[in-house]
């Protein structure tokens, strides 16, 4: 999937800034709205983590070192995925 913003992904799935409101987040839809006016390297972890987790998703980081592979960070209470298998470097995935 391309590049796009908070508002696009919710729009792209169907979601109103209410519904994800209302959907148990913690979040107010006013700060639906401005969770998805602030850029993102401004969000708090948490808020920004709650918003995806209500549009159906789950926030990962990834560190991209010159010449490495992507590592990708994962909450370490996370359950794996079915079939899903963690790499050396990868937190969270069945090992």
């Amino acid at each position: 999937m391309p590049a796009a913003s908070l508002r696009q992904l919710r729009e792209l799935l169907g979601l109103t800034q209410d519904a994800v409101a209302h959907s148990g987040a913690g979040l107010s839809a006013s700060r639906v709205s401005e969770v998805e006016s602030r850029a993102l390297g401004r969000q708090r972890v948490d808020t920004l983590s709650r918003y995806v987790e209500r549009l159906g998703g789950e926030l990962v980081f990834g560190i991209d070192f010159p010449g490495e592979d992507i590592v990708i960070l994962r909450s370490p209470d996370r359950a794996p995925r079915p079939g899903e298998t963690s790499r050396p470097g990868e937190s969270g995935g069945a090992q």
